[in-house]
């Protein structure tokens, strides 16, 4: 009876051990996922930028052409 007992108890501990690893194995997982998720954030945010500055150029590139046509048609009216 005892010796079956400790067998009992054994086998209990390695459920317990083996429960307590996939729940590690699952966390690790989710960090994982988190992680992924974090870059993915970060390659959105920066794309971002990137679209911001590129508008920001664009609308400085804007200014640049309405200041030429300014200076253009002040040359066109001091001819007359």
């Amino acid at each position: 009876m005892v010796v079956r007992e400790k067998v009992i108890r054994i086998q209990k501990s390695k459920v317990k051990s083996q429960k307590l690893e996939l729940k590690i194995q699952k966390s690790k997982v989710k960090s994982q996922k988190l992680e992924v998720k974090i870059q993915k954030s970060k390659v959105k945010s920066q794309k971002l930028e990137l679209k911001i500055q590129k508008s920001k150029v664009k609308s400085q590139k804007l200014e640049v052409k309405s200041q030429k046509l300014e200076v253009r048609i002040n040359d066109l009216n001091t001819s007359f």
